[in-house]
């Protein structure tokens, strides 16, 4: 039981954050840019249930309280610098104002990014600390559709010959299908490390409500993976009501002042006749002035 209630909490770690879009009736005009997001604060709670003779009796049950996930300090649309509860990311631009590095300072947690002629990003290297010997180092190239993301690449190594669980992705290829601004479905195909393959879909619905990340963090996929928000989703325009991968669906709901999205919360419930795991996350979101 330990391993499903393992894996059920990586899922839901793994997607707590999805913004995607939909330009219909959006909150705040077209034409007019969104205030940057200042401070991220986050908050949740998981929870096993055990089913016994009809009575749902709690297994497990965590509440991690509310939390300064993120700082992020702008000059104009420059991000500056990112502070995480302990931490700070160190960021690095060229001369065309991209992003080239980002790190997390006293750690060996890199991402490195690279463009095209198009000033796209094309290339993430993202080297992750195993242990005090060994990195774990992921590929990630991008391929574009005119400005439209259609398939990622990712592949990774351990240094030093370092053995990965079987189990693991030797090679991810996610492909997207869009309308309009938004994603509305991707495809994973995996390659594991004993040789076998996995294919994961998902779909997804949208509010009209635009995204506050909308095309500012699309860089920094990696670092946001780090605090608990989705890494894949900041690059459309609206947030997303549903996300549904196979026959599990997570639901998202809002709170708004004005035109801007203050709370982000997301609900996801996976149940058997003898097992029940709740999960809900909340992001509470400031603006710069």
């Amino acid at each position: 039981m330990n391993w499903v209630l393992a894996a059920i909490l990586t899922i839901c770690g793994s997607s707590v954050f999805v913004a995607c879009s939909n330009d219909d009736n959006p909150v705040a005009p077209q034409n007019k840019p969104l205030p940057k997001v200042s401070k991220v604060y986050s908050s949740s709670m998981v929870k096993a249930e055990s089913n016994v003779a009809g009575q749902w009796t709690t297994l497990y049950e965590k509440v991690n309280e509310r939390a300064l996930l993120y700082d992020l300090q702008w000059t104009g649309d420059r991000l500056e610098s990112i502070q995480t509860t302990e931490r700070s990311w160190v960021l690095t631009y060229d001369d065309n104002q991209h992003i080239i590095n980002a790190r997390l300072n006293r750690t060996r947690l890199n991402y490195a990014y690279e463009y095209d002629a198009q000033g796209r990003l094309a290339r993430m290297v993202e080297t992750m600390p195993y242990d005090d010997t060994i990195d774990h180092i992921y590929y990630t190239t991008y391929s574009y559709s005119g400005d439209k993301l259609v398939k990622t690449e990712e592949t990774n190594e351990f240094t030093k010959g370092k053995e990965p669980n079987p189990t693991s992705s030797a090679k991810e290829v996610t492909s997207y299908e869009w309308k309009g601004d938004n994603v509305v479905s991707k495809t994973v195909e995996k390659e594991l490390y004993n040789g076998s393959h996995a294919t994961v879909n998902y779909s997804y619905e949208y509010t009209k409500l635009l995204n506050p990340f909308y095309n500012d963090i699309f860089l920094l996929t990696g670092i946001y993976s780090v605090g608990g928000f989705n890494d894949g989703f900041v690059i459309s325009k609206n947030l997303v009501k549903t996300m549904t991968i196979g026959s599990s669906v997570y639901y998202y709901d809002y709170t708004t002042a004005g035109d801007r999205v203050v709370s982000i919360i997301t609900d996801y419930t996976a149940e058997t006749s003898a097992m029940r795991i709740t999960t809900h996350s909340a992001y509470d979101l400031e603006y710069a002035k």
